[in-house]
């Protein structure tokens, strides 16, 4: 639900603050007012494309705010997640800011988002009817009547099996290209294994030979050094000798010292001992050195050729034992031969069959609801004045080649505006008030499917009075009572079903003119009810009239007397 609109410098609008409740908000005022200029402050918001036209002359920058209650059930928590953009209150603040240089940023709870994520979850959130383009449209036509027979469940196994049939295919397509390639490739593989074969890569590998590389250019410093330590180590007469001398003198007279030099005597017999462990590593060194299998030459030829291999398979050198694993995996399908085509082929089948199965039976509701959704349309037309027209759900099979994630069927909503007449689409048979009547009808009918927390009404009265004006006013009443509803009118019938009013007007300050918008009280509705039936100039008839649309409005929408 849309809780309040912040506008910022839009148009002939310089500061304005909208707070909102559920139910049916209507806008009236007198035609220039401004009452399109929020549509466009509201199409900010939700991340339409927008035009440095519409920023306040004078100003550098617009900025619009749309603040959203989400419900405990939104699918939007788990968009928001998967976005990082998870909030743990139920407020969504969507902000948009237009510069006069033409760029602009969107922000989702201050959080700085790109205009396509912020396109998304306007999409998600608010659904605007001007000239009704949905109904133009006929893939939107699946949409409606899948939400009106519920057939969400349907699709997604349809969805599902779709997705099946599509990688069966194209694992059978792949084979298929590859077998009729099986020469060329089975000579690419047969030589690239061979390479790897003589190769033997392990893995690890690399990070040996550069250890040992390393070692190898210092080697004559290695080699120095233990001579170096040998040599000091064994003297003229050894660090042994006189570790043995020291020990000896110490031990001639400890039995006279009392113990005293019985810790010195044991570190001189460790020191001996660590001092032997020393040499024999030392000369373990020397030995190792003077007999190494591999020179520097050797290595970096290995380290050339695993470099140029990995280079070739466009892959690191740890990953040419698990490369050499699937060229072996790959020859091996290949000497299968058409064995593995037709293993492929009976995979396909069984995801065509199981893609069929479902998508038939989707098809099969969906004629069950089609049927059910031109007779709740049929009753919902009358009231409307449009009691000669008719709906026609059309859906025809398809060709397995035009079979799709939604289905195998094509659909589309034909109508018919006077008997004897063929069935048409929209576009050719019926006027832009047709459509829009249809439109609110359908509206009604799915009002419990409805996927957003806000539908917007564009003068949806256009052209009608009288009656069929107050049942456009009822049915909105109904349709609010499930979705938070916003329409621009000119009728006061429509008006008088209102669950809150506001008026657009123009006002003058000083060398400016502003747009501004003020909630009514219920007095004020009368009279603005009044000026819509009167003009101008108001009288006292015209006010009786507006009590009276009143008073009947409140009566057949349940409401008694209106907000």
């Amino acid at each position: 639900m849309l809780r309040a609109l912040s506008i910022r410098n839009v148009l002939l609008i310089d500061r304005l603050d909208l707070t909102f409740a559920p139910g049916l908000g209507v806008l009236t005022g007198e035609t220039g007012a401004g009452k399109s200029i929020l549509l466009d402050a509201m199409g900010l918001a939700l991340g339409e494309r927008a035009s440095p036209h519409l920023i306040r002359a004078g100003e550098t920058q617009a900025t619009v705010i749309a603040e959203f209650d989400l419900p405990a059930h939104s699918p939007l928590y788990q968009m928001l997640a998967g976005l990082d953009l998870s909030i743990e209150e139920p407020e969504l603040l969507l902000r948009r800011i237009l510069s006069a240089d033409g760029r602009s940023r969107a922000f989702v709870n201050d959080q700085p988002v790109s205009l396509a994520l912020l396109k998304n979850l306007g999409d998600a959130l608010v659904e605007i009817h001007g000239q009704f383009d949905q109904l133009l449209n006929p893939s939107t036509h699946r949409r409606f009547l899948d939400d009106f027979g519920r057939l969400s469940p349907d699709l997604e196994k349809v969805r599902i099996a779709f997705a099946d049939l599509e990688n069966a295919r194209r694992a059978v397509h792949q084979a298929r290209k590859d077998l009729a390639n099986r020469e060329a490739r089975e000579i690419f593989l047969n030589q690239a294994l061979r390479e790897l074969e003589e190769a033997t890569p392990k893995t690890g590998e690399e990070e040996q030979l550069l250890q040992q590389r390393e070692y190898l250019q210092h080697h004559t410093k290695i080699v120095e050094a233990a001579q170096n330590a040998q040599g000091i180590l064994m003297g003229e007469k050894g660090v042994e000798a006189a570790l043995a001398s020291a020990h000896r003198a110490l031990e001639r007279i400890s039995e006279m010292a009392g113990g005293v030099y019985d810790d010195a005597l044991a570190a001189l017999d460790r020191a001996s001992i660590e001092a032997q462990e020393a040499l024999s590593m030392l000369s373990a060194i020397l030995r190792r050195s003077g007999r190494e299998s591999q020179t520097l030459e050797m290595i970096d030829d290995r380290l050339h050729m695993l470099r140029g291999l990995a280079r070739k398979h466009f892959c690191s050198i740890d990953d040419l034992v698990s490369l050499q694993k699937k060229f072996h995996q790959e020859r091996e399908a290949f000497a299968q031969g058409d064995d593995y085509i037709r293993n492929l082929d009976q995979e396909l089948e069984k995801a065509k069959d199981a893609y069929v199965q479902e998508a038939r039976s989707l098809s099969a509701k969906r004629q069950h609801a089609a049927k059910t959704l031109e007779e709740a349309l049929q009753k919902e037309l009358a009231p409307l004045k449009l009691e000669k027209t008719s709906l026609k759900v059309d859906l025809v099979n398809l060709s397995e080649e035009a079979w799709s994630a939604e289905g195998m069927d094509r659909l589309e909503f034909q109508v018919q505006t006077n008997p004897g007449m063929p069935f048409g689409s929209f576009a050719k048979i019926a006027s832009g008030g047709e459509r829009a009547r249809i439109m609110l009808a359908l509206k009604v009918i799915l009002a419990q499917e409805s996927r957003v927390s806000l539908l917007i009404f564009d003068e949806i009265d256009a052209g009608v009075g009288g009656a069929v004006a107050s049942a456009i006013g009822e049915r909105l009443s109904r349709l609010g009572k499930h979705v938070q509803l916003l329409t621009i009118t000119h009728s006061p019938q429509v008006a008088a079903y209102a669950d809150f009013h506001w008026r657009v007007f123009k006002e003058n300050q000083g060398q400016k003119t502003m747009t501004q918008v003020v909630q009514l009280t219920d007095a004020e509705r009368e009279e603005e009810m009044a000026r819509m039936l009167a003009g101008e100039s108001l009288t006292e008839e015209a006010r009786a009239a507006a009590r009276a649309l009143k008073a009947a409005a409140g009566a057949l929408s349940g409401r008694g007397r209106a907000a």
